[in-house]
């Protein structure tokens, strides 16, 4: 009997213990470095279990309720293929490190994120007042102020001595700096509450401090009066990120001391702007392709939700928030959906990369389910 050569055994172990690998690595995430080829490559098998739930769907609510369960399951089984060895403990590390096992970035990302887009801030101090009965005490007063970060995420103001916020750190440096997110119009938005010290920046520290101040506010000429000075929250107690419906949770202050703003924050709005303005249908499609179970009816028996409109509200290196508004049955809905990319948008160049690999999987995932019931029709004919 021929023995076959070494070299065409060790290949053909090595692919045995790849297929292997890829059977291990079933999770539901993908990791950093998956690439757009692969990424696109791996959405077929979607596309496949798309178009017979379109089959499904026609044949009674038990039938719909199992497509639909088999389209999780395929999507499920493409992010892990995608990721190529994501079951590893390297991976599964920097998944988490990234947000993405999340579909959103860290905590303490985002709460680093909101202090760097924000302009204003409600900030409480500990004030002073004499009650009706002649007796004192003290209350939380909240004050709309103008508001900077220096490095490490601590609030900076440029405040007067003749104001209240101002008298009262004179008595007590305990403060909490309210913080909402760009936009902010509803409970469903992000904001966030830091309880800290906020102290008068030392003398010698107060031009690099206005400076950095400047850098967001530059029109505020009013620091060069005399009774205006720089105050900063020096010492940082707590932080509570309230991200919208059900997404509230502690951060620590040295996770937000360390983080960084979303890579995507400076050209954010330019991206969502074009995306709104230009490709409001591809939007759509992303929706109806990567967040099929938000379109779902309410209720067994009820009507699916058919999308009127879908407009970007926000964009970070995880995924987009898509405001939808849809039609189900005779009435007309509205949410805010979380859309999580397939990789990871680290930069401008990778934000475009993923927008474009996700409209031409989702209009090839509709392709197919537009073409299934003809198929049926025929096969039947």
């Amino acid at each position: 009997r021929m023995r076959r050569p070494r070299g065409v055994e060790r290949r053909r172990r090595k692919r045995r213990r790849k297929r292997k690998t890829r059977m291990s690595a079933r999770v539901g995430f993908v990791a950093p470095g998956a690439t757009v080829s692969r990424a696109f490559a791996a959405t077929a098998r979607v596309r496949r279990a798309e178009a017979r739930g379109a089959n499904a769907n026609g044949n009674g609510n038990g039938n719909a309720n199992a497509a639909a369960a088999a389209r999780r399951r395929a999507r499920v089984s493409c992010v892990a293929e995608v990721g190529g060895g994501a079951g590893s403990s390297e991976a599964i590390e920097a998944q988490r490190a990234s947000g993405m096992a999340s579909g959103r970035p860290t905590g303490a990302e985002q709460a680093r994120t909101i202090a760097q887009k924000a302009q204003f801030a409600l900030l409480s101090t500990m004030h002073e007042v004499k009650k009706a009965g002649g007796e004192d005490a003290t209350f939380p007063y909240g004050s709309a102020v103008q508001i900077a970060v220096d490095a490490e995420g601590r609030p900076i103001f440029g405040i007067s001595t003749l104001s209240a916020h101002t008298r009262d750190l004179a008595h007590s440096p305990r403060v909490s700096v309210t913080v909402l997110d760009q936009g902010f119009a509803s409970v469903e938005d992000a904001r966030f509450t830091l309880v800290g010290e906020c102290v008068r920046v030392p003398d010698e520290q107060q031009d690099a401090v206005k400076a950095a101040y400047r850098e967001k506010h530059p029109n505020a000429f009013w620091l060069d009066f005399g009774d205006f000075a720089m105050y900063r929250v020096e010492t940082v107690h707590e932080i509570r990120l309230v991200g919208g419906f059900g997404r509230a949770q502690n951060v620590s202050p040295g996770a937000y001391a360390r983080a960084e703003p979303d890579p995507l924050l400076a050209f954010a709005n330019r991206i969502i702007g074009h995306m709104n303005d230009d490709h409001e249908g591809e939007i759509m499609q992303i929706v109806r392709h990567y967040a099929p179970e938000a379109l779902e009816p309410e209720q067994v028996g009820g009507a699916s939700k058919k999308i009127v409109s879908a407009k970007m509200e926000a964009i970070d290196k995880v995924g987009m928030d898509v405001r939808v508004v849809a039609d189900a049955g005779d009435r007309r809905v509205n949410w805010k959906q979380r859309v999580v990319f397939p990789f990871l948008a680290s930069d401008r160049k990778k934000a475009k990369e993923v927008l474009v690999e996700m409209t031409k999987a989702s209009a090839a995932a509709g392709a197919a389910t537009d073409a299934a019931p003809s198929e049926q029709h025929s096969t039947q004919a």
